[in-house]
């Protein structure tokens, strides 16, 4: 491969990605597309930003034959006062060099940026948009009416479930500019990876319930509530794994060693994207209890796992597996989530073997992507 990643590879159409890291759930969606499209994607953060805080080192990962991950030269306008708003620098020669540009925000000006460029140079401009009315910062007032128009200004916006294309309609954008998919993770492996490991796991004798949280510790994920919850629930031999780190990882350990069945909770740290399906494989349920989540894919990732879950009406994947097996729908108080776990456990028969999840792909996600594409660009092969 050289140096623009395929040489003598035709491609329907060259993309440019805009977006803020190189998340590892997006990469698969990204290489099922560049298997016909030329992938180009710029990201507009770095180690140090605040976006970036929390992150494992899977997220700084820019390794692909198939497409290219490049940092943009980003520069901190004087008047934000922090570098969570970023300029671009070459903005104009890079979407010259596109057939289509593709925004994956719309909240720092260097989305701004490259939206009025592509309008300056006549390119077609496709926007991705996860938020739920519940999760908008901002309902009325100067900032709502910015992203109203941005949106309203792209030619198509694709979005990964039913509660993110309401929000948009809300907006005004029209009904044929919307694209519905199903945000996506790679659940094929996760599936095959679990099944793998958990078939070499001793399950002669019947183990406790055994629930996790996965997930950055910080206030909006709720974990004070699931902890108050756990210790209440009448199963005293069931355990609770809370995985992941933040800064309100020492008070949750304070809280927990006060609460009755301490014993039973273990705080494991950050993990990895490669030590997921293992996790999964040695757990039953997956609760996340959010009080605000634009969607939640560690939900994909522990069904496709073939775990139960436990997820609050306030994340946005809730309306969209709401009627897959082993799903438990609470709200965000500690009675509600405890309701939901005893539950789950009450229903369980063994982890799920082919969950409804599956049928939810990156290949899935990336087609609604082509619809989009389709619509506002015809294909045109080039040859690199």
């Amino acid at each position: 491969m050289g140096e623009r990643g395929r040489s003598a590879v035709a491609a329907s159409r060259r993309l440019l990605w805009i977006t803020n890291l190189a998340a590892p759930y997006r990469k698969p969606v990204w290489e099922a597309l560049a298997t016909d499209h030329d992938l180009d994607v710029r990201l507009t953060s770095h180690r140090d930003a605040p976006d970036a805080l929390g992150r494992g080192e899977d997220w700084f990962d820019l390794g692909s034959t198939v497409y290219r991950t490049t940092p943009l030269r980003v520069r901190a306008p004087a008047w934000s006062g922090n570098h969570h708003l970023p300029l671009a620098a070459g903005v104009s020669e890079l979407v010259d060099g596109a057939d289509i540009v593709v925004l994956g925000g719309w909240e720092a000006p260097v989305y701004w940026q490259f939206l009025w460029a592509a309008r300056r140079a006549h390119k077609p401009t496709v926007g991705f948009y996860e938020s739920t009315l519940a999760t908008q910062n901002f309902t009325r007032g100067p900032i709502a009416r910015m992203r109203e128009l941005f949106f309203r200004a792209l030619d198509s916006v694709v979005t990964p479930g039913l509660d993110a294309s309401t929000a948009l309609t809300a907006m005004g954008v029209p009904s044929p500019n919307i694209y519905t998919g199903f945000n996506a993770v790679d659940v094929t492996t996760i599936h095959d990876n679990a099944a793998a490991m958990r078939s070499g796991l001793d399950t002669r004798k019947p183990a406790p319930h055994r629930f996790l949280f996965l997930g950055q510790l910080v206030a909006r994920k709720n974990v004070a509530s699931l902890l108050r919850a756990f210790s209440e629930l009448p199963d005293s031999e069931a355990t609770l794994t809370i995985v992941g780190s933040g800064p309100d990882r020492l008070g949750l350990e304070l809280l927990a060693a006060g609460l009755p069945g301490n014993q039973k909770v273990t705080f494991l740290g950050p993990v990895d994207s490669a030590t997921v399906p293992s996790l999964l494989a040695r757990h039953d349920t997956l609760v996340l209890p959010s009080t605000e989540e634009v969607w939640g894919l560690v939900v994909n990732e522990a069904l496709a796992a073939g775990l139960h879950v436990v997820v609050s009406r306030h994340c946005g994947v809730a309306h969209s597996v709401q009627e897959m097996r082993g799903v438990f729908v609470c709200e965000s108080g500690a009675s509600s989530i405890l309701e939901r776990m005893q539950a789950s456990t009450e229903n369980w028969q063994g982890h799920v073997p082919e969950p409804e999840i599956l049928e939810h792909t990156p290949a899935a996600m990336a087609a609604v992507f082509r619809k989009a594409f389709d619509a506002i660009s015809p294909s045109v092969d080039i040859v690199d």
